[in-house]
């Protein structure tokens, strides 16, 4: 049994060396008959090229190239058919390379590589794919000029070589695939196939239209043309104004936002003029007073660190916006200039007393301005020393304050100037050391009518003075030491603290204390011919006395509403010996 057993062993490997021999054996014969062709079972494609020699292949194979280059490329659209050459397209076959690849197995170097392609040739097939590229930009240009292919272009406005605005129109977009196109191209001649490929086109339109692109380009001149905006803001309940001139057309920026072409100003060149040419005239620092020590017994003054003054400022990047916005949104009238309002940001100061175990904040309750522009230097330097000395005092509560006992002799002794003041009713009008000084009586005046206390004395000027009527025409004191005097009471239930100074030619007084509620309405400056009869008989009932209609009086009716709803009213009067300018003359 044992020796059956080994017997048999033999005899299987004795089969299987001579199958392996009798295929090696197959093999060098095989390779040695078809030494100069292409081994069985080669396929290029779909081309079998069995046992062709190189140059019957090489006939084959470029025979089947002209073919597909006859055909080209057949491209689908909806109703249209494009037959597209090889050329055009930028592609290229190579022939000779593809078959020294195909002709390479079983032809190489290495004879047991040459007998193993040989061996496998005889019971497997091996495929080859063409060698050939395509040039793809080529292509790709080619198939958008051929196909209509074009780029969305919505419509606008553009300045040209010659410094003018200049019209760009829209047009659809039209769009292919290309990429899919080529590399399906690409697929199809990988297997020596005529490429038929369908294809979709897809249509986008613009979202702006030339249309408007018109009517913004013909806003953009209109604005142009005007050369200028006039640019407001107000402080201190005065306007000022600067102009924004257009002298290049990129001042203009066309936009397109939210699917339509507005014009806007040039941000950068807007929020340079704003920052430079008016935030830099208009912008003022915050700056708070803070009170070291209240005046003992017997002093006016408070020792105070800084003074109160108010902080402005222009909010340029929101102005810009808004301005923007304006332009962007309205129409631009075709003769009125075009005024805009900046936006601004006001932040009242306070003055802090720093006395007690903690700070204590004294707000403004009223304020007094008069203008002194024109006044001789005389006037001018009366005024300012005149309105330096109201500053910082401090009245208690329930306290008197007399403008002439603050001011003391007034003598060039006491370093004042000559400048004129009115005598005898107006009889004559003489140089005075301190003339002028009533303006910084006619200022505290207004602040006391602002703050709505008690005016216990006061007297108007017996002439009309064109420095008043500005900020309050009609609202004015005079004084000459010791009488006539501007008297007045702090009936609020805390200190009232001054703060007054002179910005440019305007003199300020301010006062800062516990606001208890009441308000300070004022209606006016009238003129008798201006004021019904109902209205005299109404504010003469206030007064509990008879009004007289005067030609050469100016009327104020003047209300102080208490925290509880009532009302104080009273007719505020200023006549003089000559009628006064006419009120619509000095608004001009």
């Amino acid at each position: 049994m044992f020796l059956f057993k080994k017997q048999k062993k033999l005899i299987v490997l004795a089969v299987s060396f001579v199958v392996i021999l009798s295929l090696f054996a197959s093999g060098i014969l095989y390779n040695l008959t078809e030494k100069n062709k292409i081994l069985r079972y080669s396929y290029l494609a779909s081309i079998n090229l069995s046992s062709l020699s190189y140059q019957e292949a090489l006939g084959t194979l470029n025979q089947k190239i002209e073919a597909l280059k006859k055909e080209g490329v057949v491209l689908k659209g909806v109703g249209k058919t494009y037959r597209l050459s090889f050329h055009k397209l930028g592609i290229t076959f190579e022939p000779e390379l593809t078959l020294d690849q195909v002709f390479l197995n079983g032809h190489q170097k290495n004879l047991l590589t040459n007998l193993q392609d040989s061996f496998f040739s005889l019971v497997a097939r091996k495929s080859f794919e063409p060698i050939f590229t395509i040039n793809r930009p080529q292509a790709f240009r080619y198939l958008a000029r051929k196909l209509g292919v074009h780029s969305l272009r919505e419509a606008g406005v553009f300045i040209n070589a010659d410094n003018e605005y200049q019209l760009m129109t829209s047009r659809a977009g039209e769009s292919v695939d290309l990429e899919k196109i080529v590399n399906e191209i690409e697929a199809n001649l990988k297997e020596l196939r005529t490429p038929v490929i369908s294809f979709r086109k897809t249509r986008t339109e613009p979202t702006i239209e030339t249309a408007e692109a018109q009517l913004a380009l013909q806003k953009a001149n209109q604005l142009f043309d005007k050369k200028e905006i006039v640019f407001t803001a107000e402080k201190e309940e005065e306007e000022s104004s600067w102009t924004y001139y257009f002298e290049q057309k990129d001042q203009i920026k066309f936009v397109a936002e939210d699917g339509s072409l507005k014009i806007n100003t040039n941000p950068e060149s807007l929020s340079a003029f704003l920052s430079e040419g008016v935030a830099s005239a208009f912008d003022e620092d915050l700056s708070y007073a803070i009170i070291q020590r209240f005046p003992a017994e017997g002093e006016r003054y408070a020792e105070v660190e800084k003074q109160a003054r108010d902080g402005y400022e222009i909010l340029v990047k929101e102005s810009v916006a808004k301005i923007n916005q304006v332009i962007g949104d309205q129409e631009i009238p075709p003769e009125e200039s075009l005024e805009l309002t900046l936006e601004t940001e006001f932040t009242p100061s306070i003055v802090i007393d720093n006395t007690g175990e903690k700070p204590r904040a004294l707000k403004l309750i009223g304020t007094g301005k008069s203008n002194f522009y024109t006044s001789p230097e005389g006037r001018d330097f009366n005024i300012r020393k005149g309105i330096d000395l109201y500053n910082n005092i401090v009245i208690p509560p329930g306290q008197n304050l007399s403008v002439n006992g603050v001011l003391g002799r007034i003598t060039h002794a006491a370093g004042w100037k000559n400048s004129l003041a009115i005598f005898g009713g107006g009889a004559s009008l003489d140089p005075v050391p301190g003339g002028g000084l009533c303006q910084v009586a006619t200022t505290i005046y207004r602040a006391v009518l602002a703050a709505g206390l008690p005016v216990l004395e006061r007297r108007p000027h017996s002439l009309y003075v064109h420095y008043y009527a500005k900020y309050g025409e009609g609202l004015d004191a005079t004084i000459y030491p010791p009488h006539p005097d501007l008297l007045f009471q702090n009936d609020t239930p805390g200190n009232i603290i001054i703060q007054s100074y002179a910005k440019g030619h305007d003199a300020y007084v301010k006062f800062y204390g516990t606001n208890d509620g009441r308000e300070a309405i004022f209606n006016g400056p009238y003129r008798y011919h201006e004021i019904s009869e109902e209205k005299f008989m109404h504010a003469a009932a206030g007064d509990k006395l008879e009004i007289p209609k005067l030609y050469n009086t100016i009327y104020w009716f003047y209300t102080i509403i208490r925290p509880d709803g009532t009302k104080a009213e009273r007719l505020i009067t200023s006549t003089y010996n000559k009628n006064p300018i006419p009120y619509s003359s000095e608004r001009d």
